[in-house]
């Protein structure tokens, strides 16, 4: 038996069986990949077996996985721009990435960015990305809109049928909205995404809006993520509103999501106004469901400070 034999005998297991590099196949996150990006940077995309996605940065998608694995984080927007979309699923299994959230933005007429998209999950395992929220706006000068949140899923991102496990996301809330002088407008709350077999999940909430001197119009809930058998999702509640000296108009609650086999989800509640001519916002509907339909939700209430310190 020769020397080199008896050496490598000697020695254990371990040190003979190469170990293995963690995430080796991971995509890169975008500033790692390009430290110079500004601007729309996108995640890499894993490859190979087994990898997650990169995030993306300034508004850019997150990167897909692997066969395996999670899709990257899309990138939050620069001010007033969208979030980016998340990257998808492992093919096989694996969670969609998450949309990033959109840019806050101050300034005369401001308009926050929307939330991005949250991508879909694997085809055995894995849930959806959520949405990113909408961004705030602030304007001192002008009408301020805070943008919309993004949807869990679209009719083309959802749980796949072969997929017995996973669930919707939930929808982005709405970014909030202030004016000094123009009027406000809360962004709208994004929908909780396409479920199947186990759980949607709830809308997002709409955005509140506040107006100095303007009229204050809150933002809608989103809907509830409907499923085929399982548990839908509650709808989103609308925004709150705020105008001492014009209207204020709360949001309306987001319907609630369906069950084809089985009871809907319950409807969003409506927002609560505030001010000189308040007008708070109608209940969702509850979501359709063969054995029964969700309940409605509540309506917005009017001042509800005032309420609360008179009861």
């Amino acid at each position: 038996m020769s020397a080199v034999w008896l050496a490598l005998t000697a020695l254990p297991l371990t040190a003979l069986l190469p170990c293995p590099v963690a995430h080796a196949d991971d995509g890169l996150n975008a500033l790692d990949a390009d430290p110079s990006c500004t601007y729309l940077c996108d995640g890499g995309d894993a490859t190979g077996w087994q990898g997650n996605g990169g995030d993306g940065a300034y508004g850019g998608r997150g990167g897909n996985a692997a066969l395996f694995g999670d899709g990257g984080r899309g990138g939050d927007g620069l001010p007033g721009q969208r979030g980016g979309d998340g990257g998808a699923g492992g093919f096989l299994g694996g969670n969609g990435g998450d949309g990033g959230n959109g840019g806050d933005a101050v300034g005369p007429g401001a308009h926050g960015g929307d939330g991005g998209t949250g991508n879909h999950g694997g085809l055995f395992s894995g849930n959806l990305g959520r949405g990113g929220d909408g961004g705030d706006a602030y304007a001192p000068v002008g009408d301020a809109r805070g943008g919309d949140g993004g949807d869990s899923g679209t009719d083309g991102w959802r749980v796949a049928d072969t997929n017995l496990t996973g669930d919707a996301g939930g929808g982005g809330d709405g970014g909030s909205a202030t004016a000094l002088a123009g009027d406000a407008f809360g962004g709208a709350g994004g929908y909780g995404g396409h479920g199947k077999w186990s759980a949607g999940a709830p809308g997002g909430a709409g955005g509140t809006a506040v107006a100095d001197h303007g009229n204050a119009t809150a933002g809608a809930g989103g809907p509830g993520g409907g499923v085929f058998f399982g548990e839908p999702g509650p709808g989103g509640a609308g925004g709150s509103a705020t105008a001492p000296n014009g209207v204020a108009t709360g949001g309306v609650g987001g319907p609630g999501g369906v069950d084809v086999i089985g009871s809907g989800a319950p409807g969003g509640d409506g927002g609560d106004a505030s001010g000189a001519h308040p007008d708070p916002g109608e209940p969702g509907p509850g979501g359709r469901g063969l054995f029964a339909p969700g309940p409605v939700g509540d309506p917005g209430l009017i001042d509800p400070f005032a309420v609360a310190e008179t009861s």
